[in-house]
């Protein structure tokens, strides 16, 4: 709960909801004066954003390394197809930004919101699907389900999420705060809420 806790209060808001808002890289911040190793201010919160997705320049053909929200994007590719639509957009909206083509950037900064928010989704039914598959090991499910809690709660951190803050609740709610006392119909009532939401319906019992 800690690590996934500070994944989505640290490096999800960093990227969602500092780094790429207005005040960062919106049309008022400085796109003339380029310091070295590190090019204009609105480039470099750009780049800032990429560094917490936690990826190589050549993700997604190179993974080595990868960590933290690049990990686990690349754990949810072959369903959501999630890898290439990412980092695609943050190469296409860093090239928009030295092409003052502010339409682009904000277009691109729209698609990595978005698919991020899918990936965290993604990921936390997939932990619910992990603990319904090791629901009679007490410790396998309460990890499973502790991982689960820290995504669910980092979904939040987007300014622009689709779901709710009453819905994350309702999704926290069908859990609780006792993972001995969870149910199986508790889990499938998170998983299927979550999948409403995010259009995984199709896919939710693959994640």
């Amino acid at each position: 709960i800690i690590e996934k806790g500070l994944m989505g209060a640290f490096m999800y808001y960093q990227i969602c909801d500092h780094y790429l808002s207005d005040a960062q890289i919106g049309n008022g911040v400085d796109y003339t004066t380029i310091v070295p190793g590190e090019g204009t201010a609105m480039e470099h919160h750009w780049d800032e954003a990429f560094g917490y997705f936690g990826v190589p320049t050549d993700f997604p053909s190179n993974i080595t390394g990868i960590k933290y929200w690049g990990k686990y994007c690349n754990s949810r590719n072959a369903l959501i197809n999630c890898n290439s639509t990412i980092m695609n957009a943050f190469i296409k909206g860093r090239a928009a930004i030295s092409n003052k083509d502010y339409t682009t950037r904000d277009q691109q900064r729209d698609i990595i919101r978005t698919n991020l928010e899918k990936v965290v989704a993604a990921t936390a039914i997939s932990y619910i699907n992990s603990a319904k598959i090791n629901f009679a090991d007490d410790a396998l499910r309460n990890h499973a389900l502790s991982e689960f809690v820290g995504f669910v709660r980092s979904l939040k951190y987007s300014p622009v999420k689709i779901i709710t803050q009453t819905q994350i609740d309702q999704v926290l709610g069908f859990v609780g705060n006792n993972f001995y006392n969870v149910t199986s119909t508790n889990l499938d009532n998170a998983k299927n809420l979550l999948s409403t939401i995010y259009g995984l319906d199709s896919i939710k019992n693959s994640l």
